[in-house]
């Protein structure tokens, strides 16, 4: 009960720590988790039931206990070994969980700093990104086009700005485009239409973002709207060991129920949705004029500044040409590249903190039952240095049983990572589920713990008096 009401503190700096940990996506959304009463009434009723619950239990046992045989027996009856034994696998548990936990949160930590250095295929330095949505304030097609054409002319005017450019989806971010492409014409061997991603772009995009054209060419304001570019692996996956500058696609559809487009160019593979994706086929559209997605559009500054020093001159532009258009997430590719980490660092967070305090519990469970044991060993621990047993030898045998605890946890603990952890492959960037280093500094932490957690009841028993120890019932 009383840690119940000492845990109340904890719950509400808690609610506030999770309202902390929503997706950096903007949505009209807020979240209130200010414990009420009847949560809190809850958490009291779950309480008091594990209150009587664990403690009934001990309180029949000892009802149904004989005094007379348990005085001629001395401490250690058989159901003082039962009782032992009952918190021997109570705490062998613990120890498991606690491996699990520190091992979901080590892979997770891990795999979010080798996220952190992956290269995502573009130049994330000194480009800032924003989206807008005129047709939210009424803009047809046509003036759209306008409005944007205008507002590209204007953004490249600026000092410090080397290119703008345009898109209708921004990497790693929550939604993607997708199309049927097949080859067409009779050079193209019969080949079943495959889904892909796409992305619908302006000229200059790949010059702003950073993404390395291999061969042919970008988009440029004379590009035609059936002219589109394939990344590395769409080249390879539709033409091995060819060229396919200038070959046609039949996009959207089965062959003869499309459109025609032409390759004009290959671009170098990069990350479209996730950082720890493998390399996917990947195609360019250019963007036609006027074109709004359902989240708007998406605009690129490459600049020869800082990024921010311009967020000013941007927005100023922006209100000279409709002072009532809102500019929504207006951040540069480092913070995008932070915010598509978002998933990965909130995992990593809440196992970390779990895991944490999971080994808290387990070191003072572990504390426990090996001071408990000291003490239902005195007179053991007596008669052995009455016998000539040096205080290292007890020091040893102490910290051996609880050694002895927490590597039954821990192997019982590493067969359950194995068998789980694989279910965070997906999350995991750059790594395997069961990466070795993780799977090897998780029992050495634990052995530490489990060393430091030991120690103390040992070096206490250590300095017990023989000739009271033989006296102590």
């Amino acid at each position: 009960s009383i840690s119940g009401v000492a845990g109340l503190p904890l719950a509400f700096c808690g609610a506030e720590f999770f309202t902390r940990l929503k997706p950096p996506v903007d949505l009209p959304i807020s979240l209130k988790l200010v414990p009420d009463i009847r949560v809190l009434g809850f958490t009291l009723v779950v309480v008091l039931v594990t209150v009587v619950l664990f403690g009934a239990a001990p309180a029949l046992r000892l009802s149904r206990t004989s005094l007379v045989p348990k005085l001629g027996r001395g401490s250690d009856s058989g159901s003082g070994r039962r009782s032992t034994t009952g918190r021997r696998l109570l705490l062998v548990t613990q120890l498991t969980v606690s491996f699990l936990l520190l091992v979901g949160a080590g892979l997770c930590v891990r795999s979010l700093l080798n996220a952190e250095r992956l290269d995502p295929g573009f130049d994330t330095e000194n480009v800032l990104s924003f989206s807008l949505s005129p047709t939210l304030n009424g803009y047809t097609k046509a003036t759209t086009a306008i409005f944007y054409r205008q507002l590209l002319e204007r953004l490249q005017s600026l000092a410090g700005v080397r290119s703008v450019s345009m898109t209708a989806s921004l990497p790693l971010s929550y939604g993607e485009i997708r199309t049927m492409v097949g080859l067409e014409g009779p050079s193209g061997s019969p080949m079943q239409p495959i889904s892909i991603a796409e992305n619908l772009i302006a000229p200059g995009y790949f010059e702003t973002i950073g993404i390395p054209i291999l061969r042919g060419r970008g988009f440029d304001g004379n590009s035609s709207q059936n002219s589109v570019v394939v990344n590395e692996t769409l080249a390879h996956r539709l033409f091995p060991g060819q060229d396919p500058i200038g070959s046609q696609l039949a996009l959207g559809g089965d062959v003869g129920h499309s459109r025609s487009v032409q390759v004009v160019g290959v671009a170098h593979d990069s990350k479209y949705r996730t950082l720890g994706e493998p390399p996917e086929p990947f195609l360019y559209e250019p963007i036609a004029p006027g074109f709004e997605g359902a989240t708007g559009t998406t605009v690129l500054v490459r600049t020869s500044v800082p990024p921010k020093s311009l967020v000013s001159a941007i927005r100023s532009e922006v209100r000279m040409l409709d002072g009532n258009l809102p500019i929504a997430r207006m951040e540069t590719m480092g913070e995008h590249i932070k915010s598509a980490l978002w998933l990965a660092r909130t995992i990593a967070m809440l196992l970390g903190t779990v895991a944490t305090l999971g080994m808290l519990l387990a070191m003072i469970g572990l504390y426990g039952a090996v001071a408990y044991s000291v003490v239902r060993r005195t007179k053991e621990i007596g008669i052995r240095m009455a016998l000539g047993a040096q205080r290292v030898d007890v020091l040893r045998m102490v910290v051996r049983d609880g050694l002895t605890l927490t590597f039954t946890g821990v192997g019982i603990g590493l067969l359950a990572a194995l068998a789980v952890t694989r279910f965070l492959g997906g999350l995991l960037y750059g790594m395997s589920a069961t990466d070795p280093l993780t799977f090897a500094a998780v029992p050495m932490l634990l052995a530490a713990v489990a060393l430091f957690a030991s120690y103390i009841p040992a070096r206490r028993a250590a300095k017990v008096d023989p000739m009271v120890a033989l006296r102590y019932e």
